[in-house]
């Protein structure tokens, strides 16, 4: 698979994670992997991670564990009937992240916690979601700036 980060990887076909809609902006594409900067490529308790599309090598977003920015994060203020479309249940093993923006100056990066993507990790499905309810921002700034 060709990537924008990576170049070529092997990416074994259980390993993607297909979005129910598609991500806000790129509906189109449904295929992601989730991949590790790091070298052990385990994802889970990385920072920073890559979701490339599996369809489009140009197309990789940022996204970051929201609860390294924010421990009281709460995603799950969602309907029962929107997490039925990714077969999440209260036991399904699940991960949430979020898109994030890095600048070249890190102090001015920014996490959307109003737009989390939920992954059904047993069953590679994701969707993207808007907490519409919610006084989270879409540009919530990585840093804290101290006063």
């Amino acid at each position: 698979m060709k990537t924008k980060y990576f170049g070529d990887i092997a990416v074994d076909k259980n390993e993607i994670i297909t979005f129910t809609t598609g991500l806000f902006g790129f509906e189109d594409k449904t295929e992601y992997v989730l991949l590790s900067f790091s070298d052990n490529n385990d994802t889970s308790d990385d920072l920073l991670l890559c979701l490339q599309s599996a369809e489009d090598p140009d197309l990789a977003l940022m996204v970051m564990n929201p609860y390294y920015i924010c421990a009281d994060y709460d995603p799950y203020q969602l309907s029962d009937k929107l997490l039925t479309e990714i077969r999440l249940g209260e036991e399904t093993k699940h991960t949430v992240c979020c898109v994030a923006v890095i600048r070249e100056n890190f102090e001015q990066s920014t996490i959307n916690l109003k737009c989390p993507i939920i992954i059904n990790l047993e069953d590679k499905l994701a969707k993207q979601f808007i907490l519409e309810d919610s006084d989270y921002s879409m540009r919530h700034p990585v840093v804290v700036k101290e006063v």
